[in-house]
């Protein structure tokens, strides 16, 4: 039996006899979206993309990709309402969040990379990468495939074997004060949370839309392994 098959047999397996649960997908208006929405759907999500709160208010799910500068980024979620309407849905509702690479960062108290406050849902900075000294001379962005190395159990890691691979593409990380919500961790110079988690908020630090079976994985376990 070929890779191709086993690997088509996986995906279907993740999703087979499995309803569709709507899941709003922010869209900041940069970068495409259709990596995202297309992963969703392969593991039973119906994606809403948008920028209007109406539209994503009655989503089961929310996923908040992240493309461009921290400030942009925030300035847009205050402009358009939706930097409300997620303190609701995550606050007052616990509706579950899965903020990837920019996303996640966004909920830090604050960025190095701007001025603007963040999400302020994860009580941490998020900083540059730097060497250290006389430390391994690394080149910023980190791109490229990493390993993670699980830290604990989560809902978000089910079936994502420890050393599994993800394909980042990021200059900033969050920092030590993100310690305590770190549930997988990758090393590029220094370790740096790669993924996070707290009550309902979720975040990758990588891009799983590209990171192909462990990335159709951790879409599989947001959509189907978080209590509502």
């Amino acid at each position: 039996m070929t890779a191709a098959i086993v690997a088509g047999m996986r995906a279907q397996a993740l999703h087979v006899g499995q309803d569709d649960i709507d899941v709003g997908v922010v869209d900041f208006g940069i970068g495409n979206l259709g990596s995202v929405a297309n992963m969703l759907t392969r593991v039973g999500g119906r994606p809403h993309i948008s920028d209007q709160p109406s539209v994503l208010a009655n989503c089961k799910r929310i996923i908040l990709p992240g493309v461009g500068s921290f400030d942009a980024a925030m300035k847009r979620l205050s402009d358009t309402g939706m930097a409300d309407l997620l303190q609701h849905m995550v606050r007052d509702r616990n509706i579950p969040i899965l903020g990837i690479c920019l996303g996640m960062q966004l909920f830090a108290t604050r960025s190095e990379e701007g001025r603007l406050p963040g999400l302020g849902w994860i009580p941490a900075t998020v900083v540059k990468f730097r060497p250290a000294p006389g430390g391994e001379n690394i080149r910023v962005p980190h791109i490229g495939w990493n390993g993670i190395a699980r830290r604990g159990s989560s809902p978000l890691l089910e079936g994502i074997e420890d050393g599994s691979e993800f394909y980042f593409v990021h200059s900033f990380h969050l920092d030590d004060g993100a310690q305590d919500m770190v549930i997988a961790t990758a090393n590029y110079g220094e370790n740096f949370a790669a993924m996070v988690q707290k009550d309902c908020i979720f975040g990758a630090q990588c891009h799983p839309e590209k990171s192909q079976d462990p990335g159709e994985r951790l879409f599989h376990n947001f959509l189907r392994n978080i209590p509502n």
